[in-house]
């Protein structure tokens, strides 16, 4: 949970707008929130199941994506990075649908307009753009008629969104909002203490966890599911970019991991044989989340007991 007095911070120019007219900080907005990561935890499994990228159906991608929310303190609150994650899932749900299809251009055209509108939200979303250039190439051959097509639909929403502002006389104010508030080099603003590191050990051991499991993710698996799985793998190296090109980059940047990672690790955790341990395993990650959540109460608890 982030504190009362929260402020959005590389806030894209949508996201500076609701600000403007709702108050992040109400009771609200934190429903809404947590009804987007519930909405968005639904999401993830349909993905997994429709795209068949595990064996099995099941529900674990979305138990999994809200333990993964459940680390982070952002998870209530309308941030502008979770806000812009949602439709980059929905332009990944666009992209995985061009697979030997004969007429994708709607599609295609869709994936470069959900990233747009999500750069709108949260400006590293823009850089997913990359990524549906690398989606093409791995899921079709290459045709310089379907790169104009996502290109074009990346440039409507920017387009529409400026000529407002352009309307209005306020195309200054959009151009500051969007772009020279929100670039940046190598400009992290983590504060050394217990909740970077913890953070951080998080992102690595489910990193560590992708990198040994990976093998076992494609195996017997089709060439169709295979392309997916690879393709899921190259958002997280897409993701490790973004940072770079920030302004004053936060922890709650981490969320925008959550997706893949919760599902290679539904993966993961589908895969385990012995059920007992699996079971064992997704409860210690329950418990650990929970405590993660309260653990500010228990060591004002503990102290105020000692």
């Amino acid at each position: 949970m982030l504190p009362s007095d929260w402020k959005p911070d590389n806030a894209g120019i949508l996201s500076h707008l609701l600000y403007s007219v709702w108050n992040v900080n109400s009771l609200e907005s934190k429903i809404a929130a947590v009804a987007l990561v519930v909405f968005q935890s639904i999401y993830v499994s349909f993905f997994v199941n429709h795209f068949k990228l595990s064996k099995e159906y099941s529900y674990f991608p979305a138990a999994f994506y809200l333990l993964m929310m459940a680390f982070t303190r952002e998870s209530d609150t309308l941030t502008p990075v979770l806000l812009g994650s949602t439709f980059l899932s929905v332009a990944l749900l666009e992209l995985y649908q061009v697979y030997k299809k004969d007429r994708v251009n709607g599609h295609i055209f869709n994936v470069g307009f959900w990233i747009s509108v999500g750069s709108l939200f949260y400006l590293p979303i823009g850089i997913f753009l990359l990524f549906g250039y690398i989606g093409i190439l791995i899921l079709r051959s290459f045709h310089f008629k379907e790169w104009l097509v996502m290109l074009l639909g990346f440039f409507v929403p920017w387009f529409l969104t400026g000529t407002c502002f352009f309307a209005v006389d306020k195309f200054k104010g959009f151009l500051s909002i969007q772009f020279a508030n929100n670039i940046g080099f190598l400009d992290f603003a983590f504060k050394p203490g217990f909740e970077l590191y913890f953070r951080v050990a998080v992102l690595l051991l489910c990193l560590l966890i992708v990198l040994f499991g990976f093998r076992n993710y494609l195996y017997k698996k089709n060439i169709q599911t295979q392309k997916y799985i690879n393709l899921l793998f190259y958002t997280l190296v897409v993701l490790s970019i973004t940072p770079l090109f920030q302004n004053n980059v936060h922890l709650e940047h981490a969320i925008v991991f959550c997706m893949p990672f919760s599902i290679f690790i539904s993966l993961s955790f589908l895969n385990i044989k012995t059920k007992p341990i699996a079971e064992f395993f997704f409860i210690l990650l329950f418990i650990g989340a929970l405590v993660w959540q309260y653990h500010a109460f228990l060591l004002n608890l503990i102290r105020g007991t000692s």
